[in-house]
């Protein structure tokens, strides 16, 4: 039994009307709340992705090693690599969160209900297109931008 099914009792298709349109609700409701933390965390990368990238153009019109800290140029990368993981990490479980919620209710949707679709982009049928998003890609596009700055620092032996 999934967390929708405890949620709902089991309702099923055995609902009326108006316990269809009500349960179309919460699941619009919990698909909205998914798109507020993919939200909140493409906020929380930009931010601290941009302090990061800040910091890393800053010590470049310094040597860094005049300002005694010469592994600070890979500190921040390594940092902002971090970053991009554990946003990666947080909008995959965002992904599969709301693939979830689609399946249940497409599996669940009581056959009374005559309103419209509870999200505006249906499920496709290959589910993985729906992780090939423009917010999916931002941290690999920034997770590689770190490991190509990374890669051309100066080796210090």
């Amino acid at each position: 039994m999934s967390d929708l099914d405890e949620l709902t009792g089991g309702t099923g298709t055995k609902t009326d009307g108006s316990t269809a349109r009500e349960l179309a609700d919460d699941v619009r409701k919990l698909l909205e709340h998914e798109s507020n933390v993919v939200s909140q965390r493409l906020g929380w990368l930009s931010a601290f992705e941009g302090l990061l990238f800040t910091a890393f153009g800053l010590l470049g019109t310094k040597d860094a090693g005049s300002i005694g800290i010469s592994e600070l140029p890979k500190i921040i990368c390594w940092g902002g690599l971090g970053v991009a993981f554990i946003s990666i990490l947080g909008l995959g479980a965002s992904a599969i969160a709301t693939n979830r919620l689609l399946k249940w209710w497409e599996a669940n949707r009581p056959a009374t209900y005559d309103g419209p679709g509870v999200i505006g982009w249906a499920l496709p049928k290959r589910p993985w297109v729906s992780y090939v998003t423009a917010w999916n890609f931002l941290p690999v596009i920034i997770g590689g931008i770190w490991v190509v700055l990374l890669m051309r620092l100066p080796s210090q032996h």
